[in-house]
């Protein structure tokens, strides 16, 4: 079980708005209506529509986008030499089936059916945590928080100070 893992949980078990703050691209697949993506690496607030716009497929088929294209961050390991277009281009069907690449893919088929436990998200038996709701959005809160679910690489200096920037942390 990752962060990914129990993000998607209370994304998915929650009825309410989120915003999820990554630069990782597994967690597109729980875009929803209430669910968006602030992007650290673009800088921008990534919408269903965003995303469907700018990638031309659904969350639901990013699931299968990275079981083709592999997942750098988590060692999956995906098609040699596909990326995430050329994986976007086969779902779509605009792959040609006369290229190397369509052949590789249809050669793989058994790695990327097993690709999806370890890409869906949340990984099955991920354990739902419970929200705290608190209108002021304490620092000693957010560390009680990442000490709780191991995420102490997020109380490095610099991490920390853009929690503090950007939540207004106190």
């Amino acid at each position: 079980m990752e962060a990914d893992d129990l993000i998607a949980a209370i994304t998915q078990n929650y009825n309410q708005e989120f915003i999820i703050i990554s630069a990782d691209h597994d967690l597109y697949q729980l875009l929803s209506p209430n669910v968006s993506m602030y992007s650290t690496k673009k800088k921008k607030v990534i919408t269903e529509q965003v995303f469907i716009d700018e990638y031309r497929v659904t969350p639901e088929e990013w699931i299968m986008v990275k079981q083709i294209a592999g997942c750098t961050t988590d060692n999956v390991k995906g098609v040699p030499t596909i990326g995430e277009k050329r994986a976007i281009a086969f779902i779509k069907k605009t792959l040609r089936p006369d290229l190397k690449w369509y052949n590789r893919i249809k050669k793989n088929e058994a790695m990327i059916r097993q690709n999806e436990t370890l890409v869906k998200l949340p990984f099955e038996g991920t354990v739902i945590p419970k929200l705290k709701s608190r209108e002021t959005f304490y620092l000693a809160n957010f560390i009680e928080i990442t000490d709780e679910y191991g995420f102490r690489s997020m109380q490095q200096i610099e991490q920390l100070n853009q929690w503090i920037v950007n939540f207004g942390m106190v």
